[in-house]
């Protein structure tokens, strides 16, 4: 019926059965899941979009000079569709809704950089135009929003000036991730060296140091540089004993066992509730279960071997306590 011969459908359905194929669909799926702007176009997509807004605007152009009387046989090209109008069009419900809350929110910062341009408040810079604004997010180097395939950005606004065409507020922006990534980059790497070395020095039975002091000043608790004393000696008391630590659950489930220390009132310098008590991860059960009072560096288990955590006190049960 649609030209396609019984053999090109076979081996199209056939295609469709394989392993490989059912990845790539599910990978498709898993990006297509981060669009939280979906656009309502047609298969012609902005291309299209926009020779229907040109002709559009050349048949108005037309419609005026005919009412005025003008006897000009050449009439002015309209000027082009500007990206951040066709975005939000390609987004447009012919309820006139917008395709989702995320597009609603930046179709309203569309509307109000607009405003901002005609009173001179908000100048566009190159690439730093009201879409890129609106959306929060320069241009991908691989493509230009509202433009279509097969245009990069090159292409679309021209070569950057040496000087930079990237507005002071997206360069701070980008200073800011740059050094973020550096600082988590040294942390990870400082961090697996130190947890080396207290390996190797536990491995030769030597004494590890004690749990550092942050200081009455720190302002949250940090456990990058916590480390449990594997004698199982207290630093504030000596009475700890093994244990095993639960997670809220019905019924609550083990995750990670440990050693307890009922002695201690403070952690990193910071006081325990009344209901908690510090506990020492020393064997993971569950990685990916979620700590019940997390840090900023430990949010799952799988990250808190070998670490000092405040754990709520209902959820440990010595060794003995436990039905496994």
């Amino acid at each position: 019926m649609y030209g396609i011969s019984k053999e090109k459908w076979t081996q199209f359905c056939q295609s469709r059965r394989d392993p490989s194929w059912e990845n790539v669909r599910k990978k498709a799926q898993a990006v297509q899941k981060q669009n939280t702007a979906p656009h309502v176009m047609s298969r012609g997509g902005y291309e299209y979009l926009e020779k229907k807004l040109m002709d559009e605007k050349r048949k108005k152009k037309l419609e005026e000079a005919t009412q005025s009387g003008s006897t000009d046989t050449v009439i002015d090209p309209p000027s082009p569709i500007k990206l951040h109008v066709k975005w939000k069009l390609a987004r447009t419900k012919k309820t006139g809704d917008m395709t989702s809350e995320a597009a609603k929110e930046i179709a309203d910062k569309i509307d109000a950089l607009e405003e901002q341009a005609s009173q001179g408040s908000f100048v566009t810079h190159g690439r730093h135009d009201i879409l890129t604004a609106a959306i929060g997010r320069p241009e991908h180097p691989g493509r230009v929003r509202a433009v279509g395939a097969g245009i990069t950005i090159k292409q679309y606004f021209g070569s950057a000036s040496r000087t930079s065409s990237i507005a002071p507020e997206y360069l701070q922006q980008l200073t800011q991730q740059i050094k973020d990534q550096l600082e988590d980059s040294i942390t990870e790497k400082v961090t697996r060296r130190l947890m080396l070395s207290l390996s190797q020095m536990q491995s030769q039975g030597l004494a590890l140091p004690p749990e550092p002091d942050v200081g009455p000043s720190a302002a949250r608790v940090s456990t990058k540089e916590s480390c449990v004393d594997p004698s199982g000696n207290d630093l504030d008391t000596g009475d700890s004993y093994k244990c095993g630590l639960y997670i809220e659950e019905y019924p609550s489930r083990l995750v990670a066992l440990g050693r307890v220390y009922e002695g201690s009132t403070t952690i990193h310098n910071i006081p325990l509730l009344h209901d908690q008590v510090k506990v020492g991860v020393e064997e993971i059960r569950d990685v990916d279960a979620p700590i019940p009072v997390p840090t900023k560096e430990v949010k799952v288990v799988g990250q808190a071997l070998n670490t000092f955590l405040a754990w709520p006190t209902h959820l440990v049960k010595r060794l003995s306590e436990q039905v496994f």
